[in-house]
């Protein structure tokens, strides 16, 4: 009877334990922050910004100050603060909120944010900084979503740090020449695995810069009024897709390297994807260009209205140039050239089914470049000549090109030789389908091209011009003969 007694005891002692501990872990959760602010997916890395309960303590900045400068603070948030007169945002710790501020007047960068994880910074207003608007430095796992950013020094500066998502923001005016130094609306250094899609860029130097960086994709942004479009050096494994890039050129050029007011051009770079971009006007630069890259492929993008040409390779290898449009561009189409006196071997490389009309310029130009493909491309109405095979280029196929309204269709010169013209048709040439030097024609292997002459086949227009010319030459034929025999 005792020991029952006693076992009744422990029992509802054991159940008050419980209950009291299950009110307490309720209570503890209750007071503590646990909402998720933004999930986002950067291929197999999934990014989740959320306060951590278990690990980290909640600390909500709501102090009426004008400049937060802190350090190692967890699960914080920072918004709806007026920030001006020279302050700013400066902290670091892990789940890091900065939202909704507004930032005027700093004279070091607006928001700093150093040796942190998981950083959301969204909404904010920040204009007429002395220096960066956000400044990102040695952190993982940020997002930078919808922030409006306007005449500061520079956009948005990311600096050694990975995972980062950069979208949806305005950034104008925020990336020009100060003191010899050419800034950017959004630049990288030393970064992996970075998204940049759906960002308005417009009035900077460079629209997007990129050194050292890797793993980037760089989406459907809207990247116009810039000195130069997107500039990539020494960075690997790049998505460029879906960007409208427009308008070059405007910013005073200060630089005098000849290649400022690009579309885009990288330099010193392996594993780049260019595609379904459209490139539109620029007042000094090329579309596209590569200098010293590799391993490049170059596809379905528009090029329009641009003072150099469209794409320029300078000792680039291993790329595909395909289904690109090409128009209206005052100078080359397509430029394909060796830096080396000696030339390039190109012997994985093609020019395939891109359409070249109305330039200024020749259509394709191939110079100190050996081994290359150019087949099945549309060439038409160029000033130039339809292909030039220049500067001692050899073993070169140019294939199942057609090339119509040119002043010479396929031209081989300056020691051109053991190149292979076949399968093209040419049209309309105004001088010649194929011309050369003797040493370049005699030694190259030239078969099965349909030729048609100019004079043969006109559009409506000069059909009707053709037409009443003729007729009016015969009227005066016939008028001189009757008027020397009577």
């Amino acid at each position: 009877m005792i020991i029952l007694i006693f076992c009744r005891k422990n029992a509802i002692i054991f159940l008050l334990i419980l209950i009291l501990h299950y009110s307490i872990f309720n209570i503890s959760n209750r007071n503590l922050i646990t909402e998720h602010d933004s999930t986002h997916e950067i291929d197999n890395f999934t990014m989740n910004l959320y306060r951590d309960n278990r690990k980290q303590e909640s600390s909500i900045l709501h102090e009426e100050l004008n400049d937060f400068h802190y350090s190692q603070y967890n699960a914080s948030l920072i918004e709806k603060r007026k920030i001006e007169d020279g302050s700013n945002i400066n902290v670091s710790g892990k789940y890091l909120t900065i939202k909704n501020n507004k930032i005027t007047n700093s004279e070091s960068a607006s928001i700093i944010v150093e040796n942190s994880i998981n950083v959301l910074i969204m909404n904010n207003d920040i204009s007429q900084g002395s220096s960066y608007a956000i400044l990102l430095r040695n952190c993982t796992n940020v997002v930078i979503s919808s922030n409006n950013i306007r005449n500061t020094l520079e956009g948005i500066h990311v600096d050694e740090t990975k995972n980062v998502i950069i979208s949806n923001n305005t950034i104008k005016k925020s990336g020009n020449y100060i003191e010899g130094h050419f800034e950017a609306g959004i630049s990288l250094e030393k970064t992996m695995n970075l998204t940049i899609q759906n960002n308005l860029i417009s009035g900077n130097h460079y629209g997007i810069l990129s050194i050292s960086a890797d793993f980037t994709r760089i989406l459907s942004n809207t990247i116009s009024q810039n000195y130069e479009g997107i500039r990539i050096f020494s960075s690997t494994e790049f998505i460029i897709e879906t960007n409208t890039i427009t308008d070059l050129g405007k910013i005073d050029p200060f630089d005098s390297y000849k290649y400022t007011g690009s579309g885009l051009r990288f330099e010193n770079s392996t594993n780049i994807r260019v595609l379904q971009n459209k490139i539109d006007r620029s007042e000094n630069g090329w579309g596209i260009g590569c200098d010293f890259s590799q391993t490049i492929i170059v596809a379905n993008n528009s090029i329009s209205r641009f003072i150099k040409g469209g794409i320029d390779f300078g000792s680039c290898s291993d790329f595909e140039l395909r289904f690109n449009k090409l128009n209206e561009d005052s100078g080359q189409g397509i430029n394909i050239f060796s830096w080396f006196k000696k030339g390039l071997n190109l012997n994985t490389s093609i020019i395939f089914h891109n359409e070249i009309r109305d330039i200024s310029g020749d259509g394709i130009k191939i110079q100190k470049v050996n081994n290359i493909t150019l087949q099945s491309n549309k060439i038409y109405k160029v000033t130039g000549n339809g292909i030039i095979i220049g500067h001692s280029s050899k073993f070169n196929s140019i294939v199942s090109n057609d090339i119509e309204k040119s002043k010479i269709a396929i031209y081989l010169r300056y020691n051109s030789s053991n190149n292979r013209i076949y399968d093209n048709t040419l049209k309309f040439s105004f001088s010649k389908a194929i011309a050369g030097d003797t040493k370049s024609i005699e030694n190259s292997t030239i078969e099965n091209n349909n030729i048609i002459h100019y004079f043969l086949i006109f559009n409506r227009f000069e059909t009707f011009l053709f037409m009443f010319l003729m007729s009016f030459f015969v009227f005066i034929l016939i008028y001189i003969l009757k008027k020397f025999r009577t």
